[in-house]
């Protein structure tokens, strides 16, 4: 497995083999490790010095249920602290089909200039992104689609990672395209923009399934935890209503915070449960669908 580095002041990309000790680890563990090793405490969370990583899994690409999800993770300008945000749609999956464990965004491009990084099993390069800037999330995944395979994965900052609010979103497109998966904690949107990265496509067109060591003993493996999840209750109820599942929940405790945390159980949350939202969804002709391939 290896790491993709992204210089973005000296607009070069390289890869690097996955150090041993860490091959059995990926996401968050793995942002957190890069993190504490080569960026200092005291850097601020737009400058140069500070990172932005994108991790998979080491079991990503197996389609074994719950294992796709990829990370986000940098210093973050909201809490100054490491933070790591996590989404769901396809990306990690193709990344780890390309052999890439992480990407590590580095330095910052000429003030106001934005990239894309195109990532597929023939190349890693960096090309003028300008032509979105300004774009709403939606629009420019739409045109990127009329320029790259449809079945590619998409990466990328709207308006407010450009604008660099504190609480700008990365967003990832779903198994449909569509951009509505959200790694949403930390502002680690204003990080990759603060980066001059606007957009990242993976296509994995044309690479092999993910090897797999004893395919038996691992099939064995993932027919159990899918018969143990699908007796869970709780694993149930997020399947019929999806994340929003939790919100009833978290406000009959009084856990969901709300006004600034001054609140446990916020004004009106009951038009936002997951109840209401697959209703509403069903009335208007939609569907319920997996956060990711194998989910």
């Amino acid at each position: 497995m290896r790491i993709l580095r992204v210089n973005m002041g000296q607009l070069k990309v390289a890869y690097e083999e996955l150090p041993e000790k860490w091959q059995l680890i990926g996401g968050r563990g793995l942002i957190a490790k890069i993190m504490n090793k080569e960026v200092p405490p005291d850097t601020d969370p737009l400058d140069a010095k500070n990172k932005l990583i994108i991790a998979a899994g080491p079991l990503a690409g197996t389609l074994a249920p719950q294992l796709g999800r990829i990370s986000v993770g940098g210093k973050s300008p909201l809490t100054l602290g490491i933070k790591e945000a996590n989404a769901g749609g396809p990306a990690a999956q193709k990344l780890d089909r390309l052999g890439i464990r992480a990407i590590v965004v580095e330095g910052t491009a000429a003030s106001g200039e934005f990239y894309l990084l195109k990532i597929s099993k023939d190349e890693a390069v960096l090309v003028p992104a300008d032509e979105y800037k300004g774009m709403r999330i939606y629009k420019m995944v739409e045109e990127l689609y009329k320029k790259y395979d449809r079945k590619s994965a998409i990466i990328c900052v709207g308006i407010g990672g450009e604008r660099q609010y504190k609480a700008a979103t990365v967003s990832l497109t779903d198994m449909l395209g569509d951009p509505s998966r959200q790694a949403a904690r930390g502002g680690l949107g204003a990080v990759m923009a603060s980066k001059g990265l606007k957009v990242i496509i993976i296509d994995d067109s044309g690479t092999p399934p993910v090897d797999i060591a004893d395919k038996a003993r691992f099939k064995d493996t993932v027919k159990f935890w899918v018969d143990y999840i699908s007796k869970d209750v709780i694993c149930q109820q997020f399947s019929t209503f999806g994340t929003p599942f939790t919100i009833a929940m978290n406000c009959y405790l009084g856990t969901m915070p709300g006004n600034n945390y001054t609140t446990g159980r916020p004004e009106g949350f009951e038009q936002v449960t997951g109840e209401v939202m697959k209703r509403n969804m069903m009335e208007r002709g939609g569907k319920m669908h997996a956060c990711m391939p194998g989910c």
